[in-house]
């Protein structure tokens, strides 16, 4: 197993480097909307290129259900334009958000971790609500299953890109849990005790969709739909008998 050089803060190790992190200057968001959950940097550009990581939790008050979502443009820069944080929303509920800030910001394309609630919110965007915009990565799924070498693969991609000067941050809070995010076993991730790292987990899934075949970098720009397809899950056998009436109804 590969053993990755990380920087050292005290007798810890971060994923990203020491001096790095201090270059990290965040800025105070353009505005602030949904009491405070979504913080935007940046609206929208016509025509640009955005991508969202995405992480679930149960919505209790505890971790965060959070959003990243960057602006890609061209294959060595990337922007981090607007972060959504909420601990008290339910999966369904977070699904509907997820949807609305993929459309808003262009149809961006995502890649959502799958593991635990995260398939309730997979699933929910892609069969109910009828998001085609998630980067399937697993076979089995919807969504991107988090085993330990995805995630260390993510966290490589985000170390990467921030250590290259690729990926510009603005959000302080994301910065913060990143000055936290330690090596807590060889070649394994997380936040340090008593501190949150939801957003980084977003974070280095957006920065993994990056990575995606069906995005292309150089051009700024999806890939043909034939390659979509190729990546594109089983389908769902729906029942037919199922009344979902109530449901299609609220986005009347």
């Amino acid at each position: 197993m590969v053993h990755y050089n990380c920087s050292f803060i005290g007798s810890t190790a971060t994923l990203i480097d020491g001096e790095v992190l201090k270059k990290l200057i965040p800025v105070d968001p353009l505005r602030t909307e949904d009491n405070y959950h979504l913080c935007i940097y940046e609206d929208p550009i016509p025509g640009a290129l955005y991508v969202m990581g995405v992480d679930s939790s149960t919505g209790v008050g505890n971790d965060y259900c959070t959003v990243q979502i960057i602006k890609i443009l061209n294959q060595d820069l990337f922007e981090e334009v607007a972060v959504y944080k909420n601990n008290k929303i339910k999966p369904y509920e977070f699904a509907q958000v997820i949807a609305k800030l993929s459309s808003r910001y262009n149809e961006a394309y995502m890649v959502i971790e799958n593991n635990d609630c995260g398939r309730q919110v997979a699933d929910e965007l892609w069969y109910n609500i009828g998001c085609g915009n998630i980067l399937n990565t697993d076979r089995r799924g919807i969504g991107t299953r988090a085993t330990s070498q995805s995630k260390l693969d993510a966290c490589m991609m985000l170390k990467k890109a921030l250590e290259l000067g690729k990926l510009k941050l603005h959000d302080e809070e994301t910065i913060t849990q990143l000055g936290r995010f330690e090596e807590i076993t060889p070649n394994n991730f997380r936040g340090a005790k008593g501190s949150h790292d939801d957003l980084v987990s977003s974070l280095y899934w957006a920065v993994y969709c990056l990575n995606q075949p069906q995005i292309d970098l150089e051009g700024a720009k999806m890939v043909t739909q034939s390659v979509q397809d190729e990546y594109a899950p089983p389908p769902c056998m729906f029942d037919e008998s199922s009344d979902n009436s109530d449901f299609w109804r609220s986005f009347n």
